[in-house]
């Protein structure tokens, strides 16, 4: 059943804004039985649909970032860990220019 949840997970979060997929993610995460990789495909698609519409130096797309980067660890994902950090640290980086 899990399986099938995950799968349709990215469906789901299709049409949703920035701000209801965040929450979407968080969801996931506060779960008592949460599933590492239904929390970090939801991170994902948060992010993805964050700078869809906002772009990438809005701050809820930095948070997505972050938010992702820590699911990812948690699903022991270290490459896609380390690439939301990045991203997210290149973006912070760039703002306080």
């Amino acid at each position: 059943m899990r399986q099938i949840l995950i799968f349709l997970l990215p469906i789901w979060l299709f049409g949703a804004s920035c701000e209801e997929a965040m929450q979407r993610s968080i969801d996931e995460f506060i779960k008592p039985d949460r599933d590492a990789a239904a929390m970090a495909t939801a991170g994902e698609k948060a992010t993805q649909i964050c700078l869809a519409e906002y772009g990438e130096e809005h701050e809820n797309t930095i948070k997505t970032l972050n938010n992702a980067g820590a699911f990812f660890m948690l699903a022991n994902k270290p490459q896609k860990t380390l690439t939301a950090y990045e991203r997210s640290l290149k973006i912070l980086q760039k703002r306080a220019r």
